[in-house]
């Protein structure tokens, strides 16, 4: 008996001990600086790159070029050598989306992009976070910024996204190279050009 309860307490020390080194999240307040406070307010963009979406089954290489008006955007997506053209447009509440199947409209961007492409990817945030920022009133989990107050690292909305590049543009920073990942799939995005623009 003697044994079981030594037993029982070696593993629960050594349970433990497995839980001190795992890594914690960290959730770093967002610096107050004026480069941050104009991103914020930068609403009008267009940005220009290639993507790499994977998961255990598929694996997609990508084009796209991204404009984002306020909140409406316009996406033109294809594969490569310009197949398989897709175009996305529309606001948080609703969206279009036109293929060589057809046109389709749904109030549930989300689901509509999962349903056309089998993409789980998140449409609404990622206008906030490919410009290195938090979705506003999402799940914000953690995230870490470099002594620049960029952001390094995010986890939201059960996504973990991680900054391995920036660019300066118009005294911006913003984001070249980044990856998503949640559950089995990761998005992968290389920003090749930002154009920034002000309201018409």
């Amino acid at each position: 008996m003697h044994n079981l309860k030594y037993l029982a307490l070696a593993f629960a020390l050594l349970f433990l001990s497995a839980c001190s080194q795992l890594p914690q999240r960290q959730l770093q307040p967002a610096p107050q600086l004026p480069w941050r406070v104009a991103l914020q307010e930068l609403a009008h963009w267009q940005l220009e790159g290639k993507a790499g979406l994977q998961s255990k089954q598929s694996y997609n290489s990508l084009t796209l070029t991204w404009l984002q008006q306020a909140y409406a955007y316009q996406v033109q997506i294809s594969g490569p050598l310009g197949q398989g053209q897709m175009q996305i447009e529309g606001t948080p509440e609703l969206m279009l989306l036109s293929s060589p199947e057809g046109r389709f409209v749904s109030e549930d961007p989300a689901a509509l992009l999962l349903e056309r492409t089998g993409w789980p990817l998140p449409i609404n945030e990622l206008p906030h976070w490919v410009k290195g920022l938090a979705a506003p009133g999402g799940q914000l989990l953690g995230q870490t910024f470099d002594e620049q107050g960029r952001l390094l690292s995010l986890e939201q909305n059960g996504w973990q996204i991680e900054y391995q590049d920036y660019l300066q543009v118009d005294q911006l920073w913003l984001p070249r190279k980044l990856q998503l990942r949640r559950d089995d799939w990761q998005l992968k995005l290389v920003i090749k050009d930002w154009q920034l623009a002000n309201p018409s």
